[in-house]
């Protein structure tokens, strides 16, 4: 490689990195979000006196949030994994040899097997949390 290609590498390299870090905030921001307005939500219809319409109302858009909720996940945890793939490929070519030197492979299995294992974490979250508002709405 070059040294104007190296130097052009590098810079896709910075620019996808602070990607996916700014990426990984978000993610932190609407994880966190959903969970506190689920559970207010939930906590909220079990403990209250509701009409029961009204109740219902809020049950179905619980669970359609939900879904949603999942939906948005897993579209950003694609995203991330295909980010971490590119920023893995992009190193590989700048310097292959101080890559397999440092390691970098293990690196970034660790990183994907990390971001998957938070990914069906936060999605089986999302459809425990869901099904509570169904199941609630069902009797």
């Amino acid at each position: 490689m070059n040294m104007e290609d190296r130097d052009d590498a590098i810079l896709y390299y910075e620019f996808k990195y602070k990607t996916i870090m700014e990426i990984v905030g978000v993610i932190v921001k609407v994880i966190s979000f959903y969970l506190v307005v689920s559970i207010a939500s939930i906590g909220y219809i079990f403990t209250k006196e509701i009409n029961i319409n009204e109740q219902g109302y809020l049950l179905i858009s619980g669970g359609i949030i939900s879904i949603l909720f999942v939906i948005v996940l897993i579209s950003i945890f694609y995203g991330v994994m295909t980010g971490l793939r590119d920023v893995e490929t992009t190193l590989k070519k700048i310097n292959s040899t101080l890559f397999i030197d440092l390691g970098m492979d293990r690196y970034f299995f660790r990183g994907k097997l990390v971001s998957l294992i938070v990914m069906i974490c936060a999605v089986l979250i999302a459809v425990t949390i869901g099904s509570g508002f169904l199941i609630k709405y069902i009797q």
